[in-house]
């Protein structure tokens, strides 16, 4: 079993609201689920017997757009499992490529999409085939324009979350392979300055008209963690993401905010979106993740999306992105000890049929040399 990459201090987290047994309303297994993550996690063998314990890294791709119509997941997966030695997906479970009604799985009022689902059906199969294990991130921006930008009733969003859970819960794949967890909430904090008197303010604070910006941030984010676990079922590992920048003013805020988080998950997943920048971003991961950890304080795993793709504008401008720079990325990543790596591109948005074919020659370089790379960083001959 898989330490935390964040070391455990003695103290005693609050109860949060909306709990229950002490604060943990459905509590998840040590990190894995059962079984699948373990066993589906890219094995990297290390001499450093330190190491041992941290050898079950999720080497990871963005493919945002896997449940639009016309994507190609069926060739796509098995050439990422099989050629490229990818382990595991982002996808959300909400997304406008082709459009909002055809990509999402379920309705602005939290109602299943039967034929969305039906490829999110495939997917899972495909994926756990190939030992591949899956996020599936929801993001209550996407979920808001449904509504046409007007504020929904903050049940909505609760529903759909309520209903994916089932829907997981009653689906031969997932009980077959166990391969999914859930972001159910993506780069939730809007403002790191203003809004409650914990200094932040939530999507789910600003999005929905029943939320208020005065209240506690934590307490509509423990209701999502409640609306996949807290009425029984073997338990869905659940995580939000968030997004800051490196001022420490700001990771003292995301860390405190996790730790608020934490006896409403069980397993603590904590999934940082460090600031995009142009200069040197990839020499700074390990540091990065280790700063983070410091602050956070409590025994966690971290699941690191990378922040920075090619064909993002940064200041109005792309970044000059190469291979190197992921693979050193990756690399660090790992090293720090998170759990995964993701890489990103916009080939995963679901423009184009194929994965592969919106890679540009950087990106394809990148998808073939990653899992050598990180497989070689724990013996000391990576970068």
């Amino acid at each position: 079993m898989m330490r935390g990459v964040c070391v455990p201090v003695r103290e005693t987290q609050p109860a949060a609201p909306g709990t229950r047994d002490g604060g943990v309303p459905s509590r998840l297994p040590s990190w894995a689920l059962p079984s699948a993550l373990i066993v589906a996690g890219l094995v990297v063998s290390s001499p450093d017997a330190a190491h041992a314990e941290n050898t079950e890294f999720m080497l990871g791709v963005s493919y945002f757009g896997a449940l639009g119509p016309g994507v190609d997941i069926e060739d796509d997966i098995p050439t990422l499992a099989r050629s490229h030695h990818f382990n595991h997906l982002w996808v959300w479970g909400l997304w406008m490529e082709p459009s909002l009604d055809t990509a999402s799985v379920f309705d602005k009022k939290g109602r299943i999409r039967d034929e969305v689902a039906a490829r999110l059906d495939k997917l899972i199969g495909l994926a756990g085939a190939e030992d591949m294990t899956l996020t599936l991130s929801f993001d209550p921006d996407e979920h808001r324009r449904m509504w046409g930008g007007r504020k929904p009733k903050f049940k909505t969003y609760l529903n759909g979350l309520r209903a994916i859970a089932a829907w997981l819960r009653q689906n031969d794949n997932y009980s077959k392979y166990r391969n999914v967890m859930l972001n159910v909430c993506t780069e939730c904090v809007t403002t790191w300055d203003r809004g409650s008197a914990a200094g932040y303010t939530t999507k789910l604070m600003s999005h929905y008209s029943d939320r208020s910006i005065r209240e506690d941030p934590a307490a509509a984010v423990i209701e999502l963690f409640d609306a996949v676990n807290g009425l029984g079922g073997d338990p869905i590992p659940a995580f939000i993401s968030l997004a800051f920048n490196d001022d420490e003013k700001y990771i003292d805020m995301a860390t405190s905010f996790y730790r608020r988080l934490q006896p409403a998950t069980g397993r603590l997943i904590a999934a940082p979106h460090f600031e995009r920048s142009c200069e040197d971003w990839y020499a700074k991961t390990e540091s990065r993740i280790r700063s983070f950890c410091e602050k956070l304080g409590v025994d966690a795993e971290i699941y690191l999306q990378e922040e920075n793709r090619r064909h993002n504008k940064i200041l109005g401008h792309e970044c000059d992105i190469q291979t190197s720079h992921f693979l050193e990325a990756a690399c660090q990543a790992r090293r720090a000890g998170s759990i995964g790596w993701v890489f990103q591109t916009q080939a995963g948005f679901g423009k184009t049929s194929s994965f592969f074919d919106g890679l540009d020659q950087i990106e394809s370089q990148t998808v073939d040399q990653l899992e050598d790379h990180v497989a070689r960083c724990g013996d000391g001959s990576g970068s």
